[in-house]
């Protein structure tokens, strides 16, 4: 056996043994001990695990969700909005609408409207002082190919975006 061929074979039976090696018992128990795992995020850009900026001030989602998109839509002479897509893991589109609103009105926001639309979509504005109005949709099922093996649904977010952040951007 030459140097190479002996080198080789050393550093695969170093790459298999620590592969192979079980984890401590002391991470196993904390592993166990830790708190319930966040609401999945997973987002395209900028970084995986979380979405590009908060949704609407005080908004928190208590459903498992994977972020499919977030960008800012700039409209010539109205007020840039951003819009955020998601897949919603668990739940319908019936459970998933009332945790929605349920999270809105807990951030503030006021239902205004709410429709059932020809497609089976809910959707439905949401509106808080000095803030603007929300507009969420909610679809029945996956109307296009997930992005997330565990997908149930789709929902898209769209709000003003602050004035503030407005005024930085352009």
């Amino acid at each position: 056996m030459n140097i190479k061929t002996a080198s080789i074979f050393a550093l695969l039976t170093m790459l298999v043994a620590g592969c192979s090696q079980q984890p401590t018992p002391d991470a196993a128990t904390e592993a166990d001990e830790s708190p319930a795992a966040p609401v999945e995020q997973v987002v395209e850009k900028p970084a995986r695990g979380a979405l590009e900026e908060p949704l609407p001030e005080g908004v928190q989602l208590n459903f498992r969700y994977h972020v499919r998109g977030d960008r800012v839509l700039d409209k010539d002479g109205r007020r840039d909005r951003r819009r955020v897509g998601m897949e919603y893991l668990e739940g319908d589109q019936g459970t998933t609408f009332a945790s929605v609103e349920k999270s809105m009105t807990a951030a503030g926001f006021t239902l205004r409207d709410r429709k059932e639309m020809d497609n089976g979509n809910i959707r439905a504005k949401f509106a808080k002082p000095r803030y603007g109005t929300v507009i969420v949709t909610v679809t029945p099922g996956m109307d296009v190919k997930a992005r997330n093996p565990a997908a149930v649904g789709r929902i898209f977010l769209s709000w003003p975006v602050p004035k503030a952040e407005e005024s930085e951007a352009g």
